[in-house]
């Protein structure tokens, strides 16, 4: 389908939402059309600006990353992913704290403070962060505009999602889900109507992660806002990305619905989809890298607001080059970051799993990571930790914590007690930046380039019988000891040979 020389942006309009204690916080609500030049051009534009590209299968939805214009999925690799998250990180609704060994704890401490790094297990997920100001309830908005095609809307992020999974739909999103192959999950996402809306999209896996709570599993999703989700394979449910595998063409990235892991998964088989819209715009250059302190660099994300350490933990340097990458325990890590005195600033922490996963570059591998803001981070495949990255989010059984993975990027889960590489972070993050298109330029800079100072600026058809009008009875509940403790080892080794 060839377009006009015209495309459709949606104009964010910000609401503000009033809590409980009568503060508020602005939220992009996507609810205005106006028509703007498509971007045929996309030097100088910031990061999903749209724009207009003819492919083969045409989808509708173009946008500006790195300089072009590429359509999410039609290229069949990594070429046309996207180039990160392009709005406002989201809490993990992490919620409750860990020990190595000791399972559910207190949470222990005062995070930020110096005797944190001195205090065991102090600094994790549930210390800081949206979460720790506000309640559930808050997050998503679950609207029901046109009967039985209900949306949620993100009060954090500003994406506002399909209510049910395809195949799906009703209230409390009754009938059976649809799984299709990744080409049809593309198709379905491109030509849907639904909620009165029809610019709908496959998201990218940042999009579909920013959706999933930590503090359960089967399903680790909002049931009141999400009901009904599929989620009873632990290995076997999972949601369709627009993005491609760079290692392996064939596969394509997926969230696992039962326990939010982010993997690959061959393109032939069959995933979930549940689509997206959203009108926020990303950056024209995303990194800023700044020597604060002699051969302490720090790392300034102008999409997510937040500095990182710009090396990994034991390496030092300009480059990164100096010394060697030290791994730790998860306990450990925690300490690290808390008493980390970095680039002229103390006050770190251990990233959550979505935060660390914000800064993977799915469009490469070895390393699976903006080469030029990130220089020389761990991913040998043959020295153990394979360029594994704690993050301050416990799994919540067993005594499991999450990871990253810089080798190619999935997100997984595996014992506290093992060693992995340690990367830490500053801030709470903001608002993703609302840049206002630029004439391209000679000199503009795109955003693949990490030194330059940043400028923020046939389908299947749902299926389903009349809908029940009570009220969504939740799969799973964040109460202590809700979440299940999957058969592990026999599928995760199958799994991860791979990786």
């Amino acid at each position: 389908m060839h377009r006009l020389n015209l495309c459709w942006l949606l104009v964010p309009v910000l609401a503000v939402v009033v809590l409980e204690d009568g503060s508020s916080w602005d939220v992009p609500r996507a609810v205005a059309r106006v028509a703007v030049p498509a971007a045929d051009d996309c030097t100088g534009r910031p990061d999903f600006t749209p724009c207009e590209v003819v492919t083969s299968p045409d989808f509708s939805r173009d946008i500006c990353i790195a300089g072009r214009c590429v359509s999410p999925g039609t290229c069949g690799d990594s070429s046309c992913n996207v180039s990160g998250p392009h709005f406002r990180l989201p809490d993990t609704n992490r919620r409750s704290c860990f020990g190595q060994t000791e399972g559910r704890i207190p949470c222990p401490g005062t995070p930020g403070e110096p005797s944190c790094g001195s205090t065991p297990y102090c600094g994790q997920d549930a210390q800081y962060g949206w979460d720790t100001s506000h309640l559930p309830s808050e997050r998503f908005t679950r609207s029901r505009g046109v009967p039985n095609e209900p949306l949620v809307e993100d009060n954090v992020t500003g994406l506002v999602w399909q209510g049910c999974t395809a195949g799906q739909g009703g209230p409390d999103c009754v009938g059976q889900a649809t799984a299709m192959s990744w080409s049809a999950a593309l198709d379905y996402c491109d030509s849907l109507e639904w909620g009165g809306e029809s610019d709908w999209y496959l998201p990218d896996e940042f999009e579909l992660q920013s959706i999933m709570d930590f503090e359960r599993t089967s399903p680790a999703i909002d049931p009141g806002s999400f009901p009904n989700t599929p989620a009873d394979r632990w290995w076997d449910d999972w949601y369709w990305s627009s993005s491609s595998h760079d290692v392996f063409p064939d596969q394509a990235w997926t969230v696992h619905s039962a326990s939010a892991d982010v993997f690959g998964e061959d393109k032939a088989g069959e995933g979930y989809v549940r689509c997206a819209r959203s009108s926020q715009l990303g950056a024209l250059v995303r990194f800023e890298r700044e020597e604060g302190a002699t051969g302490q660099v720090l790392v300034a994300d102008s999409v997510t607001g937040l500095d990182w350490q710009g090396c990994a933990a034991g390496l030092s340097g300009g480059d990164c080059s100096e010394g060697e990458a030290a791994i730790y325990d998860w306990s450990a890590s925690l300490a690290y970051c808390e008493d980390l005195s970095w680039g002229g600033a103390t006050d770190w922490r251990l990233p959550n799993v979505i935060e660390l996963r914000s800064i993977v570059d799915n469009r490469r591998s070895d390393p699976a990571v903006d080469v030029q803001a990130f220089p020389n981070t761990p991913y040998s495949r043959l020295d153990w930790p394979h360029g594994r990255f704690w993050s301050s989010t416990p799994r919540g059984y067993r005594n499991f914590g999450l990871y990253v993975g810089f080798l190619d990027g999935n997100a997984h889960f595996y014992k506290m007690e093992e060693e992995r590489h340690v990367r830490c972070v500053r801030g709470e993050g903001r608002a993703a930046p609302e840049p206002t298109p630029q004439e391209p330029t000679a000199t503009a800079t795109s955003a693949a380039s990490a030194t330059s100072t940043p400028t923020r600026p046939s389908t299947p058809t749902p299926t389903y019988s009349q809908p029940s009008t009570s009220t969504p009875t939740p799969t799973a509940t964040a109460t202590p000891g809700a979440e299940e403790q999957p058969s592990l080892y026999v599928p995760m080794l199958v799994k991860l040979l791979v990786w």
